[in-house]
């Protein structure tokens, strides 16, 4: 710290150096400073965060899967192909090159290392790049407790798509044109007032997600128990695809309960 003194006797000037350096780190020591808000992120965003309970979150900022958090080449959801390419890179997520020119299933990702109760929760992922919409590769977000059960929102030939399968029965509930900037961010809630399975979007806020927009909803299917919920983030093909499908990318991930 520093201090600018005018006309000031050299007595007086001793006695208050004298009582600052005493002062002064004492005062430092017990003044709880503010922790700084990452750049560009609003604040109304930080102050909403602060109050829920977070299940898991990852900014993908350390350029390594946290395996503390996720598990690599173990999908839930369906077939794993361990040679579609896993990678945090450039602090975010990346599967792929997609397969081309390749029949069959093959899709990777993360799915969570833990399992959740996903009562009265959300989770969201923002899509920073999705598979080339002249093709059929999908990138997807899904969530449920095994692998006959569970919800997913995803982005197939330029379309979102939101699916439920239940008991082993899959079913489309919704489709239509994707728009990458104002369905920057894909979020599956399930309304505990209400007992809703709620599909949303968003536009990128600075890095957080903007006002989210309802897409779909429907009361949450008792076969998808919310117990023991697992989420999982994946990418890839189903079928040859004659055009290059590109890599998926993701990006800040975050399931919570308000």
């Amino acid at each position: 710290m520093r201090f600018c003194f005018q006309s000031v006797r050299p007595s007086l000037l001793v006695r208050f150096s004298l009582v600052a350096c005493i002062l002064l780190p004492s005062l430092r020591s017990h003044q709880r400073m503010p922790e700084r808000l990452p750049i560009g992120v609003p604040v109304s965003a930080a102050i909403q965060a602060s109050a829920e309970t977070v299940l898991l979150a990852d900014n993908f900022d350390i350029n390594s899967i946290d395996t503390s958090k996720w598990q690599t080449n173990s999908l839930f959801s369906g077939f794993t192909d361990a040679s579609v390419n896993v990678a945090d890179t450039s602090q975010q997520l990346q599967i792929g090159p997609l397969k081309q020119n390749t029949t069959g299933s093959h899709y990777n990702g993360l799915r969570s290392a833990a399992t959740f109760n996903f009562s009265g929760a959300y989770c969201y992922v923002e899509v920073v790049t999705p598979p080339a919409s002249n093709t059929t590769a999908d990138g997807m977000l899904t969530v449920g407790p095994d692998v006959n059960d569970f919800y997913r929102i995803y982005i197939e030939s330029g379309d979102l798509i939101i699916q439920r399968k239940a008991g082993g029965t899959k079913a489309v509930l919704a489709s239509q044109p994707y728009d990458a900037v104002s369905q920057k961010f894909l979020r599956i809630r399930h309304d505990g007032t209400t007992g809703s399975a709620v599909f949303e979007t968003a536009p990128d806020n600075g890095g957080v997600p903007g006002a989210w927009s309802t897409i779909f909803s429907e009361a949450w299917n008792s076969s998808i128990t919310l117990a023991g919920t697992i989420f999982e983030i994946k990418a890839g093909t189903w079928q040859s695809e004659a055009n290059a499908p590109g890599a998926a990318v993701f990006d800040n991930f975050r399931a919570a309960r308000p």
